[in-house]
């Protein structure tokens, strides 16, 4: 009998949880899917906790990655230094392989102070 595939979601995870202005954010994607999934979370998009982006002067490049199922990929995303207190959250856009379907995740919320 073959292992059954992973069925999950796709997730996004922020940590820590409470930190400050100018630190760094780890971004943890999870494919818990049964399919690949393009990304860059290097695109990830700063947010209020009601989901209004937050103007950042960041640069990344436009390459899209591969996750497999079951696969997790890192990455460490530095808050602006002027970031007000306040709780906000991370959303990334995703490409399903092979049909290139567009999926939206976002992350738990984080605490500035």
């Amino acid at each position: 009998e073959p292992e059954p595939e992973p069925a999950g979601p796709v997730t996004l995870a922020a940590a820590p949880r409470r930190t400050s202005a100018g630190s760094t954010v780890t971004l943890t994607l999870s494919n818990g899917s049964r399919r690949a999934v393009g990304y860059n979370l290097c695109t990830s998009a700063l947010q209020t906790r009601a989901g209004r982006p937050v103007e950042t002067d960041r640069v990344c490049t436009m390459e899209l990655r591969t996750l497999n199922p079951g696969q997790r990929a890192t990455y460490g995303y530095e808050l602006p230094g002027s970031l007000p207190d306040g709780r906000y959250r991370f959303s990334t856009g995703l490409e399903r392989m092979p049909d290139g379907g567009r999926i939206t995740v976002t992350s738990n919320n984080i605490v500035v102070r």
